[in-house]
């Protein structure tokens, strides 16, 4: 396997692995609201409500961005390697 395409799969692998953090974020963070709710929490700040599924969006778009343009992402670091 050549270096470009070595370094083409690795950049889709890492989306990948950053597409599935986000998720996992987004539902942890819902998890934490609901169990909060359950245990009769009448008082949770938007702030701390909001930040893990906010952080999981942000992530799921940086991992969708980089699974997307891998290929540029690819073309652009080794533009000048001859093959």
């Amino acid at each position: 396997m050549k270096t470009k395409q070595l370094a083409y799969v690795l950049t889709k692998i890492f989306g990948l692995s950053i597409f599935v953090n986000g998720i996992l974020s987004i539902a942890s963070g819902i998890i934490t609201l609901l169990i909060f709710r359950s245990n009769g929490g009448s008082y949770m700040p938007i702030s701390s409500a909001l930040t893990m599924p906010a952080h999981g969006v942000i992530t799921i778009a940086i991992g969708f961005i980089l699974i997307v343009s891998s290929r540029q992402i690819t073309e652009y670091l080794f533009k000048d390697e001859v093959e």
